[in-house]
């Protein structure tokens, strides 16, 4: 026969009358940072993906560019223009304006010059992303905490329903226990028993992950002390000792 679980009526949590407030409700700056991050990332992948398709095609005469541009940059190229002596011999009318020379060399690729352009785009948003990643820290931080008073109320309940499961656990357990030793005597594997609290250990043992687990909650403020059982603190000072340590 199939056994139901009873859940104390009190403890259950009411379905809330309107939904919680999110993050993005009493965080507008932190949505707003987050919306610039997006955008920020965004452009900075649609850069990085022009790149293989620019390579490719300026493939054929790279090596051949690379190899006549070795070295530091060339010198910007001064303007040519008529010494003073000669301007004096020519005079004002006769004397020709300055003039840069026409460029020598290979002409730069214009998958060189979009490379570049790119690069350029990158390093900036990669500065701005610098520049970002703290302020969004800190209104995400801000923003979180506001939530959280907000909140508060609505996680107590559903803190709380924990707790009291964690209590009726441990007193089930030690029912388990009790019902176990006074019929020790007998072979008891039709019973197919089980393992009482399991992995979370005997309540009555202070060191156990349960009461681990409702020490915690008291200091969260979650939980009150005075409802924890005051057998179980008891039973701690009387069953768990090391052999030959002295109750008094």
């Amino acid at each position: 026969m199939a056994l139901k679980l009873s859940i104390p009526r009190e403890n259950e949590s009411m379905v809330p009358s309107k939904p919680s407030p999110t993050l993005g409700d009493v965080a507008p700056d932190w949505v707003e940072a987050v919306a610039k991050l997006v955008g920020l990332n965004a452009r900075r992948e649609e850069l990085i993906a022009k790149i293989p398709a620019l390579k490719k095609a300026m493939a054929p005469g790279l090596a051949l560019y690379e190899e006549q541009n070795i070295g530091p940059p060339p010198k910007a190229p001064e303007p040519r223009k008529a010494s003073a002596g000669a301007a004096a011999l020519l005079g004002s009318k006769f004397t020709p304006p300055a003039v840069l020379p026409e460029p020598v060399g290979q002409r730069v690729p214009p998958q060189i010059s979009e490379l570049r352009k790119i690069s350029g785009e990158i390093a900036q948003i990669d500065e701005a992303l610098a520049f970002l990643q703290p302020q969004l820290t800190k209104v995400h931080l801000e923003g979180s905490a506001r939530l959280c008073e907000l909140l508060l109320p609505e996680y107590r309940v559903i803190a709380g329903r924990i707790c009291a499961a964690l209590v009726e656990l441990g007193r089930a357990h030690v029912e388990h226990d009790q019902f176990m030793k006074r019929h020790r005597s007998a072979v008891k594997a039709k019973l197919r028993p089980i393992h009482g609290a399991g992995s979370l250990g005997d309540p009555r043992d202070a060191a156990s992950e349960l009461r681990r687990l409702l020490e915690w909650a008291i200091e969260c403020g979650h939980f009150s002390r005075d409802q924890m059982p005051k057998e179980w603190e008891r039973a701690s000072a009387e069953i768990f000792q090391w052999p030959g340590e002295s109750r008094y």
